[in-house]
């Protein structure tokens, strides 16, 4: 009875352990979503305005090397997502052993693959922000 007692005990500890891995989950990109939303958004448009309205190339260049910075941290940010998503589905198959498959409960493949898709926008982003960096003279 004891034993049986310890079992029940320890499926219950492995069902929270896996709620809480699928929660986190769901939690920590919900956040990086909201985050990389805004962020794209407020970058899209600081882009056009500096195009449109900064004239002076010394003020370009330092908000064109302020965006660049920004864009390589936020780009830091979507490769640990990525890695944040093979660790959270390698933590639910270590918890779940061979009864469930994790991809049932965590889109893991989905979300590496948005992450990256992300990281390449940051890339592209970068690129734009040095190319204004570089021709901020020659800028109309």
């Amino acid at each position: 009875m004891c034993e049986s007692n310890q079992h029940n005990s320890g499926d219950g500890q492995k069902q929270k352990l896996v709620e809480q891995s699928i929660e986190t989950f769901r939690h920590a990109w919900d956040a990086y979503l909201k985050f990389y939303t805004v962020f794209l958004t407020f970058n899209l448009t600081a882009t056009g305005l500096v195009f449109e309205f900064v004239k002076d190339p010394n003020s370009r260049r330092w908000i064109a090397t302020a965006f660049a910075l920004q864009n390589v941290f936020a780009l830091i940010t979507g490769l640990g997502m990525c890695k944040f998503s093979n660790d959270q589905h390698v933590r639910l198959k270590r918890l779940l052993a061979k009864d469930i498959d994790p991809d049932n409960l965590i889109p893991r493949g989905l979300s590496m693959w948005g992450a990256v898709a992300n990281v390449l926008g940051h890339i592209v982003a970068i690129v734009i922000w040095v190319y204004i960096f570089v021709f901020a003279v020659s800028m109309p």
